[in-house]
């Protein structure tokens, strides 16, 4: 190992109050799965027996860099979060991923990762700084919003310069499952890690910039690399589409904008260009990540309506706004800024919420759900003060915000009568909140990824294209060979997730970047000094990743009916617009069996098969897989 690598993991025992440093696995094992979710799931697997449920001290909560990470290859500002997911019932490794500063500056302090394991007795945070580590009471901000919290830390640390905090809300010391870990006041690792955290008492990791540039094993080839990068993403502005919410074309983008709990697409097109209208009236401060050069976090400065005069510090695309607010039926541009801002500062993610939220709404529209059950809330679409009180009652889970907390198929259950026939949700879990019922591949891949729901199987065949894979952007409903379009994406979006850079590096306006797995490759090539690191491997080391999840779930429970879990109403065809009456049912298993066969795995189980996984160098996998009773559960 010649670069790439700080060369070592931080280990964190909570329950002991001990801080150690150890070595970075083989140079064999590092090329097999990199760094971020890769080298996060190895160590899950390797360390947190099936018995183990997401919320025992004994569960690994993982934070790591890939090897591109807080280098100048564009956007190379990744940091992933890695451990048992709480939110699908412990059965799944899931890795959530973040940006801003947080990765970069841990880099910078010649350590790749953190592995925190036990629980502290009283509310804990961890200070880095000078390629150190040290553990302090943060009982003093237990309570505290996610901005608060690292504000907070900063001045206890004594208002050190240059020092990024990636820190829980309240959502997050209560236990609810959706929280999220949020940082540099515009980011957040979501689906639940904030949930694991605060289950082990740690508040906060503050990561003060540190003096270790991030060793290059050939210098001079990465700095052609990051040039021809940034050349071929020259042009792009991310923040086009993002703070001002527009689509990247017209057409029938529009129609991937969700609200009132997917029952009226032609609302939520409206929503969509109601909000992009008014928000361009107002001044953005566009706020870039380490080595970014298209920043899609912003603050916003509210001008109008009841919120005037405030700030939101947002990131990313509409997606936020979508659960915070139109899920919700809330249109008024002012508020559904605030109210994304809000649900960041309550450290919550918005898709599970959110689709608990807009199905309560419509069942007490319907009269399907009484004031009896929601502990007298009158609840109404388009009523801001009663979502913004949900909001936080699911965050303190307070009243019916309890019920709410636990995600909408069990608000489904809890209401009763036709509302698990109206509920949205995959696994049980909210999904990536756009409507994706006009993109099919993309559903399904939501459905069969192995973390769960998330944006590691999101990217389907239909939205973007991938030259690189020898295909533009497809008909949606065409359905021959989708499936096996959808393994390609998947193994390249999670090789995305392994190596460091955001996943906008790799976009053109929304559109692919021809070459990028080229470009990928070549940067970890020169980056750590493996010459012979090929596009091919890029792939190769995606799929083993995937497989690595797969067998791990699988072990703990997860089956074929889990991957046909979902919601009704995620399924229903649209009723009015350019997708009126086209419907994904009669093609989901067939599109299903067609991704596991072109994965290797088995077309009755979903599993991978013995040649599949000898073929990735995941030997070991097999006799633990084929040894065990299907249905195996944590406890």
């Amino acid at each position: 190992m010649k670069g790439g690598y700080a060369g070592k993991f931080l280990r964190v025992d909570l329950s002991s109050g001990s801080v150690s440093e150890e070595p970075l696995p083989s140079d064999e094992i590092l090329r097999k799965y990199i760094g971020g979710l890769g080298l996060g799931a190895w160590i899950i697997n390797n360390e947190v027996p099936m018995n183990v449920h997401a919320l025992d001290p004994e569960n690994r909560l993982v934070f790591t860099t890939g090897p591109i990470t807080g280098t100048l290859i564009q956007s190379s500002s990744d940091w992933t979060v890695t451990s048992v997911r709480h939110e699908l019932h412990s059965k799944v490794i899931h890795g959530s991923h973040s940006h801003g500063y947080w990765g970069a500056f841990l880099k910078l302090n010649g350590f790749d990762g953190i592995i925190v394991q036990g629980a502290a007795a009283s509310p804990t945070y961890l200070w880095i700084h000078d390629g150190e580590a040290e553990l302090r009471d943060a009982s003093g901000i237990w309570g505290l919003d996610t901005h608060e919290t690292e504000d907070a830390v900063v001045v206890d640390i004594g208002m050190v310069a240059e020092t990024s905090v990636a820190a829980i809300g309240p959502a997050g010391e209560n236990l609810v499952e959706a929280a999220s870990i949020e940082n540099d006041k515009m980011h957040s690792a979501s689906k639940g890690m904030g949930c694991i955290m605060g289950a082990k008492k740690l508040k906060a990791i503050a990561v003060t910039r540190g003096p270790y540039p991030v060793p290059i094993a050939n210098p001079k080839e990465f700095l052609q690399v990051s040039l021809e990068w940034h050349k071929t993403v020259e042009g792009t502005h991310v923040i086009a589409h993002a703070a001002r919410a527009r689509p990247p074309d017209a057409g029938d983008a529009p129609y991937f904008t969700t609200g009132k709990n997917f029952s009226d697409p032609e609302w939520s097109k409206e929503f969509r260009r109601g909000v992009s209208e008014e928000s361009e009236k107002f001044p953005v401060h566009p706020r870039g990540c380490w080595a970014c050069p298209s920043p899609c976090a912003y603050g916003i400065d509210v001008t109008t309506g009841p919120h005037a005069g405030y700030e939101a510090t947002l990131a990313g695309g509409f997606e936020n706004s979508e659960g915070a607010a139109a899920m919700a039926g809330v249109d008024e541009p002012g508020t559904v800024l605030y109210l994304t801002d809000l649900v960041d500062r309550l450290g919550l993610d918005v898709g599970t919420p959110s689709c608990a939220i807009g199905l309560a709404i419509e069942c007490f529209e319907k009269g399907i759900l009484t004031k009896e059950k929601t502990g007298g809330l009158e609840l109404r679409w388009g009523d801001a003060e009663m979502t913004e009180k949900l909001w936080r009652m699911i965050a303190y889970k307070e009243g019916f915000g309890a019920i709410l907390a636990e995600g909408p198929k069990k608000t489904a259950e809890y209401i009763g009568g036709e509302a698990p026939n109206m509920v949205v949700h995959v696994k049980g879990s909210g999904p990536n909140l756009h409507d994706w019922r006009a993109r099919p591949s993309i559903i399904v891949g939501q459905a069969v990824c192995p973390a769960g729901p998330c944006w590691q199987g999101s990217l389907g065949s239909e939205l973007m294209g991938e030259p690189d894979l020898g295909f533009e952007p497809q008909d949606p409903w065409e359905m021959k060979g989708k499936g096996a379009l959808l393994a390609g994406t998947q193994k390249r979006s999670t090789f995305e997730d392994v190596n460091g850079v955001c996943w906008f590096a790799a976009n053109i306006n929304m559109r692919r970047t021809p070459g990028y797995h080229t470009l990928m490759a070549r940067s970890i090539a020169t980056a750590v000094g493996w010459d012979d690191f090929s596009h091919e491997e890029v792939l190769e080391v995606g799929e083993r990743v995937m497989n690595l999840q797969r067998v791990y779930g699988i072990r703990r429970g997860m089956t074929k009916a889990d991957d046909l879990d979902i919601g009704p109403r995620f399924m229903e065809p649209h009723t009015t617009g350019a997708y009126a009456g086209l419907d994904i049912r009669p093609h989901l298993v067939g599109m299903i069996e067609e991704f596991y066969e072109s994965m290797g795995w088995s077309k009755e189980e979903g599993k991978p098969l013995p040649e599949t996984l000898k073929r990735l160098g995941l030997d070991d996998l097999i006799p633990p897989l084929y040894a065990e009773p299907a249905g195996s559960k944590p406890t």
